[in-house]
């Protein structure tokens, strides 16, 4: 079962959806999505983001995290995510 939650630090909330195989961060002031699978590497060391095997992931995860976001709106995270293309 996948669910979304919020890591929060000194400096931003950092949005992150899971479930049992995978985690998607999100770092809307960097503008920046990391996604890991975490049955080969729990340590969380190699960013699977732009891994094209990888699309339909990131569009689930991806999803369940704006839908759950949207219970919990976020005004700075929004400005930061208008108008940027994503890091690489």
């Amino acid at each position: 079962m996948a669910t979304a939650s919020e890591h929060i630090d000194q400096h931003e909330t950092q949005p992150a959806a899971l479930d049992e195989r995978w985690t998607l961060i999100r770092y809307p002031l960097v503008n920046r999505t990391q996604l890991f699978e975490l049955q080969d590497a729990p340590e969380e060391t190699t960013n699977l983001r732009d891994k094209s095997e990888r699309a339909a992931t990131m569009k689930e995860l991806t999803a369940l995290l704006e839908k759950e976001r949207a219970h919990f709106p976020d005004p700075g995270a929004k400005q930061a995510d208008a108008g940027k293309s994503e890091e690489q």
